[in-house]
């Protein structure tokens, strides 16, 4: 699914990633872990294609990775890459049923139903009404409905950037089984964080220095 060979980044004369090679199939979970400024994030940043590369080879899906922001890139990004980030991404203003909504604007009306959207909810045991407006909820609440976002898409990609960064230690353990679920589903998950209890449900993992 993810085939990186001798990957570069500069910023600048800054050197952020050198020499990077990754592969990552599909059904499996993939740990990047590392210090701050080692760059996890940026790679992340290129594998979503929200970020370009200066050398080497970025192969996604079978396919030469199309640049940032093409058509293509757009394209993928809305059909079969998913994200999660530490700060939910959320829209603390709305309710669960319009975030839910608004993660399925692509979608057939089949994925974007009241009915699929509780089922996701099911999926992430996140047991709320759908008019519950999200600056409400808990941190691990948060981070449960931005996982049933990624239910009702069904992306092959999941790329998850420091997950569980702000969470008590009962919903950290909640989201790292939920992710390690999506990855038994059959999808790719690759996670970056400082969190080594991630290590422990991990396929393979890479460190960077």
């Amino acid at each position: 699914m993810i085939h990186l060979a001798h990957m570069d980044k500069n910023f600048g004369r800054h050197q952020v990633l050198k020499d990077v090679n990754l592969d990552v199939p599909a059904h499996s979970f993939t740990v990047i872990h590392g210090k701050s400024g080692s760059g996890k994030s940026t790679l992340l940043n290129i594998l979503g294609l929200l970020t370009h590369y200066d050398a080497g080879q970025y192969q996604l899906f079978g396919q030469p990775a199309p640049a940032p922001y093409s058509s293509q890139a757009m394209k993928l990004r809305r059909e079969a890459i998913s994200y999660v980030f530490q700060n939910f991404a959320l829209i603390d203003n709305e309710s669960i049923e319009q975030n839910l909504k608004l993660a399925s604007h692509y979608l057939p009306k089949s994925q974007a139903s009241r009915q699929a959207m509780l089922a996701a909810l099911e999926a992430v045991n996140l047991d709320l009404p759908l008019k519950t407006k999200v600056y409400t909820m808990s941190g691990g609440e948060k981070q449960r409905l931005a996982l049933a976002r990624l239910k009702l898409r069904d992306s092959r990609l999941i790329l998850a950037d420091e997950p569980t960064g702000s969470l008590d230690a009962e919903n950290k353990t909640i989201i790292i089984q939920l992710l390690r679920s999506f990855a038994d589903q059959g999808k790719a998950v690759l996670v970056v964080t400082h969190d080594p209890d991630f290590l422990e449900v991990a396929d393979s993992r890479m460190e960077l220095n």
